[in-house]
């Protein structure tokens, strides 16, 4: 069985944060918060672009 192990750190800035994973919370009706804004504009709008074609809702 593998063992995950998960770690919470604060980073000086969201988009430029070096992980393996990034989990970002998206609410429905709401806008991105900045550091979502954040992590979209450093992945080239990919949370964005699924929002606006029904992938995610937010």
């Amino acid at each position: 069985m593998s063992k995950l192990t998960v770690h919470g750190a604060k980073a000086a800035s969201t988009a430029t944060a070096k992980s393996d994973i990034v989990v970002v919370p998206l609410f429905t009706n709401e806008d991105l918060s900045t550091s979502a804004s954040e992590v979209n504009v450093a992945a080239g709008d990919v949370l964005q672009r699924a929002i606006n074609i029904g992938d995610a809702d937010a």
